[in-house]
């Protein structure tokens, strides 16, 4: 009679994947964003192409001084609190920017995609600001140490129109048509001051402003009776900001991508980039498949991992991996409900996460669970000869998985470069589509 006993087995497969480009990006700051910032510059990347990214603004009045007859308009100078984060190559350049006034007015209650635009009207100034890496990485580390005394603030300054200034002036100090509430009430000034465009006018870095900083303002100077004064204007995250890019991808690695949440299969390269929604999807359908054919296979280790010879300009701190539909949209843990009087209604599935080993974030997406509880990351290390490597773990996720009915199974999931945030930053990573392999270390029981 044969006796059982169990053997640990070694499977590596080559998933195949294909990028696509969503048209969903919310780069909006809301007030419960993570991440407060905005982007603007342009960049030349050798593996994702020309970049250019715009911040629109709207302008909120923060005070109103009680004006004497006599004050006059001095000048309006904008100031721009750096927050650190750039992209671009590690040499030192300046960015040239051109300032607009909005002729589209920002709706606070639709949202702002990555690929958003609107109209402006009038030029009313240009910025140049110095982008250091060396200097913005140091900077970085201070102001995230906890140590307040040794926190570093650098600006964007320069002098608005004076046309500009002068109408932000007269309509605090006199009013509009509906007197001085076309200033004070926001829902009036914003129909006047729609807001501000800055739009990039020469290639170099792009890089972070923190709209919440109390740094960043208009600044209106004003003289009465002798004495020079001020107020400002800010652009909090109670108002609405977003960033936009126009994307210009280079042919050699990437065609355009047209059309959204297809899968490009053309090439030999794949990639994920924050900020333009570049994602690639992979598919374990093949896992399944093999591990169907065992019996009671148990997972003792599987590894995810992507190598990468390209130099990139900023890698990102890690992927996760998005739950994706067939159609390459998320996933979401929703079902529909029948109400008693006949209809239905769309609630949180609430058992899903437990059921399928996946973690919700709070715009209802999904990500798959790595081994430590949390959500798994892939993290990048370079290996011999200067490979990238991005590698994680996930084997509880998969486990779950294979125990699930096949037609409940989570068998597509997008790869998305979330660290920084994915819709904040534009760190990327790209690979040989042959190059993305899950690495299983698997028992099963055997007979002899």
């Amino acid at each position: 009679m044969g006796e059982s006993k169990f053997r640990v087995r070694y499977k590596e497969f080559v998933l195949p994947v294909n990028s696509f480009q969503v048209d969903s990006l919310n780069t909006v700051n809301f007030s419960g964003s993570p991440t407060k910032r905005l982007l603007a510059g342009a960049v030349n990347d050798p593996v994702f192409g020309q970049i250019r990214s715009r911040m629109y603004t709207q302008i909120l009045p923060s005070s109103r001084p009680n004006f004497a007859d006599n004050a006059i308009f001095e000048k309006a100078t904008l100031t721009l609190a750096n927050d650190y984060y750039y992209y671009g190559p590690k040499a030192a350049a300046t960015v040239n920017l051109n300032i607009y006034e909005l002729s589209d007015s920002i709706d606070q209650n639709v949202g702002y995609y990555f690929n958003s635009t609107l109209s402006v009207g009038a030029k009313v100034g240009e910025a140049i600001s110095l982008v250091n890496p060396a200097l913005f990485d140091e900077a970085l580390v201070k102001n995230t140490d906890r140590v307040p005394a040794n926190d570093v603030i650098d600006t964007v300054y320069t002098v608005l129109d004076p046309a500009f200034g002068q109408r932000l002036f007269t309509l605090a100090k006199v009013g509009g048509d509906n007197g001085i509430n076309d200033y004070t009430q926001f829902s009036k000034f914003r129909q006047i001051f729609r807001g501000l465009a800055l739009v990039p006018a020469s290639f170099g870095h792009v890089f972070g402003i923190n709209p919440s900083s109390v740094h960043t303002r208009i600044t209106i100077f004003y003289r009465e009776d002798g004495v020079s004064k001020r107020f400002a204007l800010t652009m909090s995250e109670v108002i609405t900001g977003f960033s936009s890019f126009e994307v210009t991808r280079n042919a050699a690695q990437f065609p355009s991508f047209n059309d959204h949440y297809t899968n490009f299969s053309g090439g030999t390269v794949a990639a994920t980039q924050a900020g333009t929604g570049l994602i690639t999807r992979v598919d374990l359908s093949e896992v399944y498949t093999f591990f169907d054919g065992l019996e009671f296979p148990i997972f003792n280790s599987v590894q995810l991992q992507l190598e990468s010879t390209d130099a990139h300009l900023r890698l990102p701190n890690g992927i996760r991996l998005r739950i994706l539909k067939p159609n390459n949209r998320n996933r979401l843990p929703l079902r529909n409900v029948v109400d008693p009087d006949g209809g239905t209604s769309v609630v949180e599935d609430f058992a899903f996460e437990l059921r399928h080993f996946v973690i919700k974030n709070s715009d209802f997406t999904l990500d798959v669970l790595g081994d430590e509880n949390a959500a798994a990351q892939l993290r990048s290390t370079t290996a011999e000869g200067g490979t990238t490597v991005f590698s994680g773990f996930f084997t509880t996720f998969m486990q779950t998985q294979l125990r699930l009915p096949k037609t409940e199974r989570l068998g597509t999931f997008g790869l998305i470069a979330s660290n920084p945030d994915f819709s904040k930053s534009m760190n990327g990573f790209s690979f040989q589509k042959d190059k993305v392999r899950l690495r299983v270390f698997y028992t099963v029981p055997e007979s002899n």
